[in-house]
């Protein structure tokens, strides 16, 4: 754990116990000194969710349309664990313009298919071809459901392929 997250540990913590004194000692209403009190708990734990999206945990954000694929993490299914497998994604969004913003982490659920794909395109990476990949077209993001999959929800279908060389103006 880094020292930024311990630092924000404690003063979540530090909120929560002057929260508790203030409720101990006012003289404010019992009901309403216990909704301070469940109110700053809850704003931590929200806040702390939130902080997760930050330090490079899988987005909860459907994945681009279309972007810029820098890595992945394969993670097969385990039959004797019960871990129905997953696939983790460094994908940049790709705008008309370029680039949009810095990498997110996507976790998706775990399809042959798709770790083909992923496994084809890390080869073609370390060749020194940079990857590009956009969703098919009836896996619009509007058809998406937000959030980390469930089990019973299909992996969004994508296509990676090698990003075409620059067209260089004619001289």
């Amino acid at each position: 754990m880094s020292s930024d997250l311990v630092l924000l540990l404690v003063f979540y913590v530090g909120v929560g116990l002057l929260a508790s004194w203030l409720a101990a000692v006012s003289r404010l209403p019992v009901a309403l000194r216990l909704l301070v009190v469940v109110l700053v708990g809850a704003s931590d734990f929200y806040c702390w969710q939130l902080w997760r999206d930050v330090t490079g945990w899988p987005t909860q954000e459907p994945m681009p349309e279309h972007f810029l694929f820098h890595a992945a993490t394969i993670e097969e299914p385990d039959d004797s664990t019960g871990n129905p497998g997953s696939l983790i994604l460094w994908a940049t969004r790709l705008s008309d313009s370029g680039p949009d913003g810095p990498p997110r982490s996507y976790r998706i659920a775990y399809k042959r298919s798709l770790h083909e794909q992923v496994q084809g395109a890390l080869e073609r990476m370390r060749q020194g071809h940079p990857q590009i990949g956009s969703l098919s077209e009836n896996d619009s993001a509007e058809g998406r459901g937000r959030g980390l999959f469930s089990p019973d929800e299909q992996p969004p279908e994508f296509e990676l392929r090698t990003l075409p060389a620059p067209a260089l103006p004619e001289k």
